[in-house]
């Protein structure tokens, strides 16, 4: 199974680990590109990818 998680916040955030820890492959929006470089450099694995959103597009 993959999810897709739209906002890395209060909720977002943990809610991934959490799916990510239950073996659930989780790929996380945000449109802060700081949050989502320090959230790769931190978490990246097999199962929890971050991406930025810049007006509307992903950005790999």
């Amino acid at each position: 199974m993959k999810i897709g998680i739209v906002g890395l916040g209060y909720v977002g955030l943990p809610l991934a680990l959490q799916f990510a820890r239950g073996g659930v492959e989780v790929i996380g929006f945000d449109i802060d590109p700081e949050k989502v470089k320090r959230l790769r450099a931190c978490f990246e694995n097999g199962k929890l990818h971050f991406i930025v959103i810049v007006q509307g597009l992903a950005v790999l």
